[in-house]
């Protein structure tokens, strides 16, 4: 007995990493994935991801998508004005991702289950590549630890598993892959490598255009890797010699914005906003550098509000990494990821604002900056303990409040698709033209096209008044607690009362504090807003009463007037 345990565990030792590997994925896959049978349509956008799947008939159509590859070409309601092909910076050029969304539902059709699967299958891939990439800068322990900081990181519990968001989970397992056989090719010189690295980091450029500054990212590191000494004799020499090595990652990006320009010409807008403001652009990009930061750290769960509590524990804990790089041994490394993490978050700084979602895909390049970090300061060997049992305590509870929002999210996704379920079988709904009417703004954005899907006929007029959509003011997403954000419910209470007169409709909130009308003009209405009553909130002026006469062209065939009950959690056919 004692020669099998023996002989196991020295099986073990020799094939660790394959095992925790293994176990990484088992983990990963068991714990945001195998549970939510009752998954549904993640956000506003997931229903029109399925219908590009669905319009989708042949292979013909899939290598069409190469020569418009735009991610945006459903409308989402028929009074949406129908989508044009875009310009260079408007388009959202990602033939794979549509080709990614079509065989998902070639497989699946709207079994939206298996689409979660498919998402937590590659995070869980990527879990593994982390791991195993943390092990060329520190121990098994850490690299383990860091890696379960990817895999539930806050942000995961928050937005992970929405449809359209397949591309970040796959684009980033390119990313790594590119990095990781272009690090084979430079210990190896064997030229199979560099090709597979190559292939990579093509694939992932027609996956998300995000990847666009990546051969910075690669000739950065390679220098790093391949001069120990960093000797200013002979920069230049190097220089050149590296650059010579990544010089096709340059020229391949260089012809992907090429394509980009061919397919989608640029154009410049010349008109210019009056409201446009220095001001207001940098407050939108140092709020949305607060949220990157908070996303780093892995604080995005401390509750709204609490500014000083917050603030507290953030500047804290940058003081006390801070103190940790003074002491550090590889200050250069930590530089060149964190460059590297800004850097490929370009998209939230320079065109957008920072989206929480960006952060995924600057994750590889975050953490690897916190392994180095904490690995490398001469710190005494009893604090590091210290530190990485604290680590691990945060760990499991991350861990513990990604499951907790996994719950709370599907349980409302469940609320919405059996409202969906119940109301798709009335047959006046079959039959008639639909309009949808104060509806919930979470849950119900992309659910539209699910309609056409089921009655097979994207033809069917269904209608959608945006502004009249209900934004839970105090519980919009998230509602945060005494100390943490946390996924919210629905309503259930109607805080909206809508009356109908003739071809008219006048909505009036019942509760201010949980209900205001922000009006749009730019929204696709369907018809001629008054504005009766407004108040003024911290966000500026708010509408509490208004009225909607709906043009005639949206009455002439009698559409079904639909909105939605909070009480019972449905869909209400409107009758008066």
């Amino acid at each position: 007995m004692k020669k099998i345990i023996n002989k196991s565990f020295y099986i073990f030792l020799k094939y660790k990493n394959i095992f925790i590997s293994t176990f990484l994925f088992i983990l990963v896959f068991a714990l945001l994935g195998l549970p939510y049978t009752n998954w549904w349509l993640g956000g506003c956008d997931d229903a029109a991801g399925i219908f590009i799947g669905y319009k989708t008939k042949n292979w013909k159509d899939l290598f069409y998508f190469f020569y418009d590859g735009n991610t945006n070409p459903v409308p989402l309601a028929s009074n949406y004005p129908i989508p044009t092909k875009g310009s260079f910076f408007s388009t959202y050029y990602r033939p794979l991702h549509c080709i990614y969304l079509t065989f998902q539902y070639w497989l699946f059709e709207t079994n939206v289950y298996y689409y979660l699967l498919t998402n937590v299958f590659f995070h869980a891939i990527n879990t593994i590549l982390f791991f195993n990439i943390f092990l060329f800068f520190t121990s098994t322990f850490p690299a383990f630890l860091f890696s379960m900081f990817f895999a539930f990181h806050p942000q995961i519990a928050y937005r992970f598993g929405a449809i359209v968001n397949l591309h970040y989970y796959i684009n980033i397992m390119l990313v790594l892959l590119t990095l990781l056989f272009f690090k084979k090719y430079l210990d190896s010189k064997k030229y199979l490598f560099y090709g597979l690295s190559i292939l990579c980091f093509i694939l992932s450029l027609f996956t998300r255009e995000s990847t666009v500054v990546l051969p910075a990212i690669i000739f950065l590191g390679t220098y790093l890797y391949k001069n120990i000494n960093y000797s200013i004799k002979d920069f230049f020499k190097k220089f050149i010699l590296i650059l010579q090595q990544t010089s096709i990652f340059f020229i391949i990006s260089i012809g992907f914005l090429s394509l980009r320009a061919y397919l989608y010409p640029i154009v410049f807008n010349n008109n210019l906003n009056k409201t446009f403001s220095i001001t207001s652009i940098l407050k939108a990009k140092l709020a949305g550098l607060q949220v990157a930061i908070y996303d780093f750290l892995g604080f995005s769960w401390l509750p709204w509000g609490q500014k000083l509590y917050r603030g507290i524990i953030v500047v804290s804990i940058l003081s006390f990494l801070f103190w940790l790089f003074i002491k550090n041994t590889k200050k250069i490394h930590i530089l060149y990821f964190i460059f590297s993490a800004g850097l490929i978050l370009w998209p939230g700084f320079i065109g957008n604002n920072y989206c929480p979602r960006y952060y995924y895909e600057a994750a590889p390049f975050a953490i690897a900056s916190l392994v180095v970090l904490f690995t490398y300061s001469k710190i005494n060997e009893t604090l590091k303990k210290i530190i990485y049992f604290i680590f691990t305590i945060f760990i499991i509870f991350l861990s513990y409040f990604a499951i907790e929002c996994f719950q709370l999210r599907e349980n409302k996704m469940q609320i919405m698709h059996n409202a969906f379920t119940k109301l798709i079988k009335k047959p006046e709904v079959q039959k008639r033209d639909l309009c949808f009417l104060d509806c919930p703004a979470e849950g119900f954005g992309g659910v539209i096209p699910m309609f056409w899907i089921h009655f097979n006929n994207p033809e069917h007029k269904i209608y959608h008044d945006p502004i009249t959509s209900i934004t839970q003011a105090d519980s919009h997403i998230m509602i945060p607690t005494k100390w943490k954000n946390k996924i919210s419910n629905y309503f259930d209470q109607n805080y909206v009362q809508v009356a109908r007169i003739d071809n008219s409709f006048k909505f009036t909130s019942l509760n201010h504090k949980k209900v205001v009308f922000y009006i749009d003009p730019k929204e696709s209405s369907i018809g001629k807003i008054k504005i009766n009553k407004t108040i003024k909130t911290k966000n500026g002026e708010a509408v509490t009463d208004f009225t909607l006469s709906i043009d005639e062209k949206y009455t002439k065939n009698n559409p079904l007037f639909i909105n939605w009950d909070y009480t019972r959690q449905c869909f209400k056919i409107v009758e008066f």
